[in-house]
């Protein structure tokens, strides 16, 4: 499993300076990316606010939307499900 994260507005944080952020709470295991220039993801995803969480299955196909703050169970349920 491959976590990314994609800043949507990194007109706002560089790249450099959320991962500070994150080292600073231990959170380095995953990729962080930037939407700059044709804001593929957003239109992709149809990503409407900050605070997306979306899960991709290993076909590719979208499993999870939550576009509020997900609890531990529930994205450990929809990670678990992503996966078999």
């Amino acid at each position: 499993m491959e976590v990314v994260a994609i800043n949507l507005v990194p007109q706002y944080n560089t790249l450099e300076e959320w991962q500070a952020f994150l080292e600073e709470f231990g959170a380095v295991d995953f990729v962080w990316a930037a939407d700059t220039f044709d804001q593929r993801a957003v239109q992709t995803y149809n990503v409407q606010s900050l605070g997306t969480t979306i899960i991709i299955d290993r076909e590719g196909q979208l499993v999870y939307r939550d576009e509020a703050a997900s609890s531990y169970k529930m994205l450990e349920t929809a990670v678990l499900a992503a996966l078999n």
